[in-house]
């Protein structure tokens, strides 16, 4: 009796296994050979971060665009490290002008990968930075 069918089923197991276990980055912009993607993303309503309008809050001033950036890699899908946060890129938005909020925040997530041996996760958050103005401030 011949092993060499066993052997190969057991060698086609094992690839398909290992394969499973590849760096890959989320769908839809996950490519099986190579990926490299931007989409945008959507703030929910559960997320802090999500207020853009202050019309009706209290007075702020402008103190210009900014963006941050948040990122997490992954090699072979056996190490994933990182912190690709949408929070993580708004607080480095805020810190780059010394802003408390953020107007019209745009959330755009960035996936790269190839051959499912390195993948990589960019969050980038963009909108105008504003500072409130203490109470006394105010007129």
């Amino acid at each position: 009796m011949s092993t060499r069918p066993a052997v190969s089923a057991l060698l086609i197991a094992l690839v398909v296994l290992a394969l499973g276990g590849c760096a890959v980055h989320r769908p839809p912009v996950g490519g099986l050979l190579y990926s490299d993607c931007t989409m945008p993303a959507v703030w929910t309503a559960a997320t802090p971060h999500a207020t853009s309008d202050y019309t009706n809050g209290p007075a702020y001033e402008k103190v210009g665009r900014t963006r941050g950036e948040a990122s997490s890699t992954s090699i072979l899908g056996l190490v994933w490290v990182g912190d690709s946060g949408g929070g993580t890129a708004y607080e480095r938005a805020l810190q780059k002008v010394g802003a408390d909020a953020l107007l019209s925040p745009r959330l755009d997530y960035h996936g790269y990968g190839v051959l499912g041996l390195f993948a990589e996760i960019t969050v980038t958050v963009e909108g105008e930075g504003i500072r409130f103005q203490k109470p006394d401030a105010q007129r």
